[in-house]
């Protein structure tokens, strides 16, 4: 099991924090989230692990990662810095975690232990921490939702609270059988086109296809995300509780 981590992106919204490091060197908890992320794949015996930079790339110092350089993380949006990995991907089941949230250890257990060619969690507390974030959550969310432990919609807009069943939580599971699928999905649905295109949108169009099953764990959990000062305000008053 190899873990890969998503960090080529700036944080603009995180202004004055990220002027000279990139978003997952910005503090919580008395370590970096990078720093937090990597304990987390350590704790679960996850040794091998890769962060993909961009912004800022010479910032990040750590003798516990390799890095891979996405040159186009500032024309691109994450899903082609997944799109770096390619040759680890196909080779290794990888657990893929986001660079700018906080989560515990129990997590990457969790995601781990889980059966499939493609799994992600959903966190159980997602209107709670919602709700503490936006006046309006459904200015924010997307749909989510899940039957019989299978994902059958994810990423469209909606102003339906139940097409909300739960909540991407920026970790997935894939092993080479399921990166096969996504490449296949990728050449034919997009041409390879995908410079734009997030993770969320992709699995979108790729559940459509009954072939491709991603399977879905709810768990109860503290799990924080930091788009902005305000989502790191409420993390840091929500922890400290």
């Amino acid at each position: 099991m190899k873990g890969i981590i998503l960090a080529a992106g700036r944080g603009s919204r995180l202004k004055k924090l990220t002027n000279n490091k990139p978003k997952c060197l910005v503090k919580f908890k008395g370590q970096t989230l990078l720093d937090g992320i990597i304990n987390n794949f350590l704790s679960n015996k996850i040794k091998d692990i890769y962060v993909v930079t961009g912004y800022r790339k010479k910032k990040i110092k750590s003798s516990l990662i390799k890095k891979i350089f996405n040159s186009k993380w500032n024309k691109s949006s994450i899903f082609k810095s997944l799109m770096c990995c390619e040759k680890i991907l196909k080779k290794f089941p990888c657990i893929i975690s986001y660079s700018d949230i906080y989560y515990k250890r129990k997590n990457i257990n969790v995601l781990k232990s889980m059966r499939g060619d493609i799994c992600l969690l959903s966190n159980s507390n997602w209107k709670i921490q919602w709700k503490k974030r936006f006046s309006d959550p459904l200015s924010d969310l997307e749909t989510f939702k899940v039957k019989k432990n299978i994902l059958i919609d994810i990423g469209r807009k909606t102003k339906n609270i139940k097409d909300i069943n739960g909540q991407y939580m920026g970790l997935i599971k894939i092993n080479p059988r399921g990166w096969k699928k996504i490449i296949s999905h990728k050449k034919n649905y997009y041409k390879n086109k995908i410079d734009d295109l997030d993770i969320t949108k992709f699995l979108s169009t790729f559940i459509k296809n009954k072939n491709n099953k991603v399977f879905v764990k709810k768990i109860k959990t503290e799990w924080h995300e930091i788009d902005s000062q305000k989502d790191l305000n409420v993390a840091r008053k929500n922890f400290e509780k």
